[in-house]
């Protein structure tokens, strides 16, 4: 409660003004209520020169004998006074993060609050995986993620590392779909594509009973592509079959149809068509197929081998147990059908218990293969991953 009202306490006031004012007013109350002792330099270093803020968290067990430190640092946090020093300035404190081997990164003015995960490989723009504006972004969503990614206990235990790759994964997929979707557009338009202009067929004989040629169809589309300009800012969500293409002769839709009804039951045994004296041959059905059998999965780009579904729905409950270990219980207990759980602490809760990994949990074994692919997709949603960070490899 305290984080939420200390966030309203920064709505209620004027924007601060200077680099001081932006530390002492907001970050350094942000941080007491996200669980940091501001005033042990050990935990948050303060360097009031040049404003910046590192916090640093207690070594693992099997930190490297060469360094004794007792702490490593975790985030590095620098203020800047504008919004254009935030573009500006970035590109040098994710250099230092990465090179100091620091998890996480941001630049605030107070305010507006960029995050980045810094990685040598990329791109600055391709790290920055969270964007805040504590004056206007809804409160609610701005505590849990000052939480999740600022918090001491989720620095400590690495939960924030985990979840800013998860939110940085998230927002590139996003960012490449955004792209590719208009450009495969604009290249079945282009085309067309033979599978556009054979479910533009299948519609329109649904509709009238009549099978249009393919040509016909393509130059349809094309011409829709026209009329709509630039098909890069203009992407029709249905294709107009409306008005008959200016290069194609027009036709009697009486007529088309007399014609049409007498060559219809002397090809319907054939599969064929007549449309206007010209034999005309349906696309072929889709008939959809099973992949054959699975050899593998992945979550978010993780291979796993897997040779029968039960290996998918174990494999996905010991790789969150593995990363989410200290809320694993308190939400996968929380997922189950209306008469039976799903996981527990117990075997004897199960018709066929299975033990996820070395884990003191046991899952249930007895799922068809739809159920085993359903529940893991369930269980990954609930733990803040989208259903679709699972991927069934087949052989």
């Amino acid at each position: 409660m305290a984080l939420r009202e200390t966030l309203m306490q920064i709505r209620s006031q004027p924007p601060s003004t200077g680099l001081s004012a932006a530390l002492l007013r907001v970050i350094q109350p942000l941080l007491s209520d996200l669980g940091w002792t501001v005033s042990d330099p050990a935990e948050v270093g303060l360097d009031h020169g040049s404003v910046d803020v590192v916090l640093s968290v207690p070594r693992g067990e099997h930190a490297s004998l060469a360094d004794r430190r007792v702490t490593r640092p975790a985030l590095y946090i620098k203020v800047v006074e504008t919004e254009q020093d935030l573009a500006m300035d970035a590109a040098s404190v994710v250099t230092d993060a990465t090179r100091d081997g620091v998890d996480l990164c941001a630049l605030t003015t107070g305010p507006i609050w960029w995050l980045y995960l810094p990685k040598a490989t990329q791109p600055t723009d391709n790290c920055r995986y969270a964007e805040w504006d504590l004056q206007t972004d809804p409160t609610e969503r701005l505590a849990d993620e000052l939480e999740m990614y600022l918090g001491r206990d989720a620095l400590v235990s690495q939960r924030s590392q985990r979840s800013a790759e998860h939110a940085l994964t998230t927002r590139l997929n996003a960012q490449r779909l955004a792209l590719a979707i208009p450009a495969v557009w604009r290249r079945l338009l282009a085309g067309p594509d033979s599978f556009l202009i054979e479910y533009v067929q299948e519609e329109v004989r649904k509709e009238t009973g009549l099978h249009p040629a393919a040509e016909q169809v393509a130059e349809v589309i094309r011409g829709s592509a026209v009329a709509h300009g630039d098909s890069s800012s203009a992407v029709p969500t249905r294709v107009s079959l409306g008005e008959p293409s200016p290069n194609l002769p027009a036709y009697d839709e009486e007529q088309q149809l007399a014609t049409t009804t007498v060559a219809h039951d002397q090809s319907s045994r054939s599969g064929a068509l007549t449309i206007g004296g010209r034999l005309v041959k349906p696309p072929q059905r889709r008939v959809t197929r099973s992949h054959g059998s699975i050899r593998g999965f992945r979550v978010l780009g993780e291979e796993f081998d897997a040779s029968r579904w039960l290996d998918v729905w174990l494999g996905v409950t010991e790789w969150l147990f593995e990363r989410h270990s200290d809320e694993f219980e308190s939400v996968a207990f929380q997922y189950r059908g209306k008469s039976r759980q799903y996981i527990s602490d117990s075997p004897g809760e199960h018709t066929a218990a299975k033990q996820i990994g070395t884990s003191p949990y046991f899952a249930e074994g007895n799922l068809s293969g739809a159920e085993c692919e359903n529940r893991s997709r369930d269980l990954l949603e609930r733990f803040g991953y989208g259903r679709d960070a699972l991927t069934i490899v087949w052989q």
